[in-house]
């Protein structure tokens, strides 16, 4: 089974984190029903991690010194764990699950401006009709920390 996984670097904030995770978990489900497997893992150091755990969701406990750091560790765990596509969202953000689908070239991470930022004064939710623009990156196993020293 194909396995899709969300990350997100988190850091304070939980009521919004709280609202944004129980949407990603319903996206989740929407990927589940259509035959993906959907995880995600939370990159964090706070109450966070208790907020994703009880969503199901899988952690990596980083300080928050350095947020590239938290993004590649989490980008590592979900490759190490069977990732075939990352969602890189972050804590604050939502994405309609039918942006992903159908999903297209396994192993290769996609970036696209189409998803939400949450506000907790302003919440709404954003709603994207095919045909959808998408932009390729790099294969995901191009990652900085894999490549050989010079």
């Amino acid at each position: 089974m194909t396995a899709v996984w969300f990350m997100s670097p988190a850091w304070q904030r939980f009521e919004l984190s709280a609202v944004c995770f129980e949407q990603r978990r319903r996206s989740m489900d929407v990927l589940e029903a259509a035959g993906i497997e959907a995880r995600c893992v939370i990159v964090a150091d706070d109450e966070n991690l208790d907020i994703a755990r009880g969503l199901g969701f899988d952690v990596v406990e980083q300080d928050n010194e350095w947020l590239g750091r938290k993004v590649n560790d989490g980008f590592e765990y979900a490759f190490k764990h069977g990732a075939d596509y990352i969602v890189p969202i972050g804590s604050d953000s939502w994405l309609d699950p039918e942006f992903l689908l159908p999903l297209h070239s396994p192993r290769v991470v996609r970036t696209s401006r189409f998803y939400a930022p949450v506000e907790i004064d302003r919440l709404a939710e954003l709603s994207l009709a095919p045909p959808l623009p998408r932009a390729v990156g790099v294969p995901a196993h191009r990652r900085p920390a894999d490549q050989p020293e010079p």
